[in-house]
């Protein structure tokens, strides 16, 4: 997965991804989702921005279980 357009980290496009995983969880689906996509800023700056946009998107909380 990756943003659209420009296949950038997640929330740099269009798509909702919150709410898209949000409905793949209450769904049942509890597997791995793969991720693919550049970053829109350089160096570890753009790594941070990685890791915070995935934060931003994950539908549970880290530690719960369904």
């Amino acid at each position: 997965m990756g943003g659209n357009p420009g296949r950038k980290e997640l929330g740099t496009g269009g798509i909702n991804y919150a709410k898209v995983f949000h409905h793949v969880y209450d769904a049942g689906y509890l597997g791995i989702v793969g991720m693919e996509h550049g970053n829109s800023i350089k160096e570890i700056e753009g790594e941070m921005a990685v890791i915070e946009a995935y934060r931003t998107v994950e539908p549970i909380p880290r530690g719960e279980n369904k």
